[in-house]
């Protein structure tokens, strides 16, 4: 079994229309395990993972458009976020 942790610190982007946005600050813990089937003969292999453990919701990128129906230019803001917690089972068989 195996953790892991990323912290990312305070980040800025100058966005238009804006100015200087703060978003990041946040820490993401992952989590891994396998096993396997048969113990013995070691070919059936399970993998797990589990991202974003503690479903932390974090922007990864922030930035601004512009309207497309907007005849005077009205942007809005936007921000890329994170996936949230996700689990991921992998089978192997080794021959």
């Amino acid at each position: 079994m195996n953790m892991a942790a990323k912290y990312v610190g305070d980040k800025q982007s100058n966005v238009s229309g804006f100015g200087t946005l703060n978003y990041g600050n946040y820490t993401v813990f992952d989590l891994g395990a396998h096993f396997y089937l048969d113990s013995q003969a070691r070919n059936h292999r399970v993998n797990v993972r589990l991202e974003n453990l503690f479903d932390e919701e974090y922007a990864t990128r922030v930035g601004s458009s512009v309207l497309e129906t907007s005849d005077s230019g009205e942007r809005f803001r936007w921000s890329r976020l994170a996936p949230l917690r996700t689990l991921y089972v992998n089978y192997t068989y080794q021959f």
